[in-house]
């Protein structure tokens, strides 16, 4: 049969290289299908690719594989019939169907992404192989079936195989139905019925079979570009994670600092203020009793200077406090050295602590006793700690000062509650007006372990 098709190894080769081009690999001219969407990296200084910049179908290279395929089976039905001593395309009307026809089919194929993709409703993907089909028919019956006018079907195939392996199978099997409809639609020879499956299902089934291989190389290629893109952005948010912490840290540090500050130096210079002032009073009339004044400023002074050493290895958490007890005595006798009388009292049995207790209670009973000796105007002060409870420790710091209507206290009382907040502790306030100052202190040994 002279119309059958005689030569469809030809072109095989090349339009597996179309076909596979649509799933963005590289060919002769290019790369033929469309680019996927990039990744916006959230890392680049530049904005996100705007929809202005996205490109549409006929600004990629799979312009030139339509081109290319359309254009070849057109040069092939030109030429055959060209060369027939008697040509099949004989009337202006029937080249003008045979053009436009192939131009539609041309320009439709340039949305397949759009229109063939798993996301689409299924009516949507059959209406859309309906007009491809109903094309691809109009093309084979305008060039009566000559060249290779099939080598359009193929481009059919290739869009099938983007979905899934049923889609390829019917497509393929509805295409090859197809081309043996219009061949023997036209010529009436049963030999089509073997001769056009035995050279064409070939290239069918070599541009099926690559361009699945090719559409899952893409679908693959983008997931890790998209797993890229979360990986990127997540190490962002753990870099904006780990700056906040380090922000904080530092923030927490200096507060700490100006805690220690407030509580070692506050306390000591307020004392030896307390010793020079009386110094100074009775240094005419009693110069003894000034001078020994003076004498237990300057020891003070001495004392201080040991506290903010002593301080700072704290804070360098490297120095082992002493016990409690006998810090809290220390302090009682600074306090009592400073004019307020001040008794300390142990119940329970005293045992080691963290240094981080020990340092927080005795800041709590020093801001204590120098707000009593500073704004209370109290004439004594207690100062109780208890050991009764077998997991958590108590102080409780009380003078019989004026009090005051409002338990807010000043920077002293804010850093003490910071303290007793950062070990998980409870601090209670206790006064009125004209009923003294209570300071009550609860922590828990079993959270602040050694």
């Amino acid at each position: 049969v002279s119309a059958a098709p005689s030569r469809p190894y030809g072109c095989a080769f090349f339009v597996w290289r179309v076909a596979r081009g649509r799933g963005t690999v590289a060919i002769w001219f290019g790369r033929l299908a469309p680019h996927p969407t990039p990744h916006y990296n959230p890392l680049m200084l530049s904005a996100p690719p705007s929809p202005a910049d996205k490109k549409q179908p006929w600004q990629t290279g799979s312009i030139w594989a339509m081109v290319i395929l359309v254009g070849m089976t057109y040069v092939t039905i030109f030429v055959e019939n060209a060369a027939r001593s008697e040509p099949r395309i004989t009337s202006l009307s029937q080249l003008v169907w045979l053009v436009l026809v192939g131009l539609a089919f041309a320009a439709l194929s340039l949305y397949d992404d759009q229109w063939v993709n798993p996301n689409q409703p299924i009516f949507i993907i059959i209406g859309y192989y309906a007009a491809m089909f109903a094309l691809f028919i109009g093309i084979g019956y305008f060039s009566h079936a000559q060249g290779q006018w099939w080598l359009a079907g193929l481009l059919i195939v290739g869009m099938g195989a983007k979905l899934s392996l049923r889609w390829t199978v019917g497509v393929s099997v509805a295409v090859m139905a197809t081309i043996i409809g219009i061949y023997y639609g036209l010529y009436r020879d049963y030999s089509i019925l073997y001769q056009v499956p035995l050279f064409i299902t070939p290239a069918i089934f070599f541009v099926a079979l690559f361009t699945r291989v090719a559409d899952r190389e893409r679908t693959m290629r983008e997931g890790m570009e998209a797993l890229a893109a979360e990986l990127r952005l997540a190490n962002q948010r753990l870099a904006e994670y780990a700056a906040q912490v380090e922000e904080m840290a530092i923030v927490q540090e200096r507060n700490r600092m100006a805690r220690e500050i407030h509580d070692s130096l506050g306390h000591y210079l307020t004392v030896v203020n307390v010793q020079i002032g009386a110094a100074r009073a009775i240094m005419d009339k009693n110069p003894e009793k000034a001078q020994d004044a003076l004498f237990k400023a300057q020891k003070l002074t001495q004392e201080g200077l040991t506290e903010v050493r002593h301080s700072v290895s704290a804070l360098r958490e490297t120095a082992e406090e002493a016990p409690l007890p006998d810090q809290l005595a220390r302090l009682a006798a600074e306090s009592e050295a400073a004019g307020l009388p001040t008794h300390v009292t142990v119940y329970g049995e005293p045992r080691p602590l963290a240094n981080k207790l020990i340092r927080t209670l005795y800041r709590a009973a020093q801001e204590a006793l120098t707000n009593s000796r500073k704004h209370a105007q109290a004439t004594q002060a207690e100062v109780a700690l208890d050991y009764t409870q077998p997991h958590s420790i108590a102080l409780q710091v009380q003078d019989d000062g004026r009090g005051s209507a409002v338990p807010t206290g000043g920077y002293g009382l804010l850093g003490l509650r910071e303290r007793v907040a950062l070990l998980g502790g409870h601090v209670e306030i206790t006064t009125a007006a004209g009923q003294g100052f209570t300071i009550h202190i609860i922590l828990d040994e079993a959270t602040n372990a050694l």
